[in-house]
């Protein structure tokens, strides 16, 4: 009996933390990390240096994307949004193909008990659309606003009023007027939302160490 309970634990433990490749060599995943990372080096790449200039924060990060862990069947999964993958879930490896280094972030204690059920509902809203307009609330995510979903009864992030004002002219950022002009829509400047530099400063999660492909 006791060697049985000893292998469930075991094979319990393997569905929950996998070790990886990374910068820290003793860095492990487990369930609901959360990873941030920088500009994409796509056709999107414009748009996210865009984001990443008007929400910097006083610590300087750069990110622009984020998604969430989950480990299952000895494998590692990131459950994230985008505008070519919709709301999808992807294996670490080839999440790390067009995101080649990724800053890791977990929940402190009080909050991992939020993790399954973010998880549940992260891959409840698997194939959703992504969303262009940035706004949040229906059916459509962007990367931040889906992983602030997944939290959004758990007081573990919060929402700011948005702003997509270059800060070294003080006017909207010109690619913002770009893409808000070919949506149709107006600019959401002042609506409650999120992004990825302010939510990596929330007090919630706390920086584990760095990914690289």
């Amino acid at each position: 009996m006791h060697r049985l309970i000893v292998k469930l634990i075991l094979i319990f433990m393997a569905g929950v933390i996998f070790s990886c490749g990374s910068s820290n060599s003793h860095l492990s995943l487990k369930s609901g990390d959360i990873l941030f990372t920088g500009p994409a080096q796509s056709e999107a790449g414009k748009l996210s240096s865009a984001i990443d200039e008007v929400t910097q924060t006083h610590q300087n990060t750069n990110y622009t994307h984020m998604g969430i862990v989950e480990v299952a069947e000895q494998e590692v999964f990131v459950i994230h949004a985008d505008p070519k993958n919709r709301v999808c879930r992807q294996p670490l490896n080839q999440f790390l193909v067009n995101h080649p280094f990724v800053d890791v972030y977990r929940l402190k204690g009080t909050f991992e008990h939020h993790i399954p059920q973010a998880i549940e509902k992260g891959n409840f809203l698997l194939g959703l659309p992504y969303d262009e307009a940035y706004i949040i609330g229906g059916n459509r995510h962007y990367c931040s606003g889906l992983i602030y979903t997944l939290f959004d009864n758990d007081s573990i992030f919060t929402l700011e009023p948005m702003t997509f004002i270059d800060p070294s002219t003080g006017d909207f950022h010109t690619l913002w007027v770009e893409h808000y002009d070919r949506l149709g829509i107006e600019i959401p400047e002042g609506l409650p939302g999120c992004n990825p530099n302010g939510m990596a400063v929330s007090d919630a999660i706390y920086f584990l160490g760095s990914l690289k492909q």
